[in-house]
C-alpha cells in the first residue's frame, strides 16, 4: 500500500509540474497574441489556408493552356516587383521601377506563349539574358547622371535590377511549367 500511494505522490507532483508548465506556455502564448507577431502569424497562416489552395485551384482548370494561372502569376509579379523595389530602394540605388516592372512582364508572357504553342525549346533563359542587355543599355544611355557620380552606383544599379528581374520574373515563369 506504501508504494500505491507513494506511486500517486509522485504522479500528483509530475502532473503539477507539467500543469505548471502548461500555465506557463499558455501566459507566454497570450503575450505573444498582444505582440505584433500576430500580424505576421496571421498574415502567414491566410497564405497557407488560402493562397496555396487558390493555386492549386488555378493549376486544376485547364482551359486555354492555364490562362488563369498566367494571369495570376503576371498580376502577382507586378505586384512583386513593385514590393521589392521599395524595399531595396531605401538602402541601395536601382533602375527606373517601370522598366523592371516591364522586363518582368516579359517572362509570364513569354512563358503563355510557349505553352499555347507547344514549342520544345525553352526561350525563358535567352529572354533572361536579353533582359540584362536591356539593364546594361538603359543604364548606359537612358540613366540620368550628376556631373560628379557619373557611374559611381551604376554596378550597384545593374546588379540590383538583375536580381528583382532574375528573382520575381525568371523564377516565377517556370511555375508554368509544373502544368506541363
Amino acid at each position: 500500500i506504501s508504494q500505491i500511494f507513494y506511486g500517486l505522490i509522485i504522479q500528483q507532483k509530475i502532473f503539477s509540474l507539467l500543469l505548471r508548465i502548461l500555465q506557463n506556455e499558455i501566459e507566454d502564448l497570450v503575450v505573444i497574441m498582444n505582440e505584433t507577431k500576430l500580424k505576421k502569424i496571421v498574415t502567414r497562416l491566410l497564405v497557407f489556408f488560402i493562397g496555396i489552395p487558390l493555386v492549386l485551384l488555378l493549376v486544376h482548370f485547364s482551359h486555354f493552356n492555364f490562362i488563369l494561372l498566367h494571369l495570376t502569376i503576371l498580376v502577382l509579379s507586378i505586384i512583386a516587383t513593385n514590393e521589392l523595389h521599395k524595399i531595396f530602394q531605401t538602402k541601395y540605388p536601382l533602375q527606373s521601377k517601370t522598366l523592371l516592372i516591364i522586363l518582368n512582364v516579359l517572362f509570364p508572357i513569354t512563358s503563355f506563349f510557349i505553352n499555347f504553342t507547344y514549342l520544345k525549346t525553352d526561350c525563358i533563359p535567352l529572354l533572361l539574358v536579353f533582359s540584362v542587355f536591356i539593364i546594361l543599355i538603359y543604364e548606359i544611355f537612358y540613366q540620368k547622371y550628376e556631373n560628379e557620380q557619373l557611374f559611381e552606383n551604376s554596378c550597384s544599379r545593374i546588379a540590383y535590377s538583375t536580381f528583382i528581374v532574375f528573382y520575381i520574373g525568371f523564377l516565377s515563369s517556370y511555375i508554368t511549367k509544373i502544368c506541363y
